[in-house]
């Protein structure tokens, strides 16, 4: 597999305690187990690098799609970093089952109800 960084620049803006957070996502490479996002992460004056990690099997076993990948680290990083203290989170993080699941279970599609077909005709 390729360890070639691959992705587009994208950011987010968000407020914590400490000041206006701000992630951006500069890519991902792939390993042999896992697909790793890199992001910066931003507040005030601190920034910091972070890997965030999904398991390559999770994209091969449909628990996770492939363009969904990028805002499911955001999504974890903005729970992680809501404190506004970054040196607190390690620079790797693994993204759990818990995690897609959590994921997968926001991001369901809403279920509409089916009309019910009309009843035919009563015959004389």
């Amino acid at each position: 597999m390729s360890h070639a960084v691959v992705g587009r620049t994208r950011d987010a803006r968000l407020s914590s305690p400490s000041g206006e957070l701000r992630l951006e996502y500069r890519g991902f490479r792939n390993t042999a187990l896992f697909r790793e996002y890199l992001v910066h992460a931003r507040v005030g004056l601190e920034e910091r690098d972070f890997v965030v990690g999904i398991e390559q099997a999770a994209f091969t076993r449909r628990r996770a799609a492939l363009q969904d990948g990028p805002d499911i680290c955001f999504q974890r990083l903005c729970r992680e970093l809501s404190s506004g203290v970054l040196s607190e989170l390690g620079r790797r993080v693994a993204i759990s089952d818990a995690d897609l699941a959590s994921y997968r279970a926001a991001h369901a599609p809403v279920v509409r109800g089916r009309k019910e077909p009309a009843a035919p005709p009563a015959r004389p």
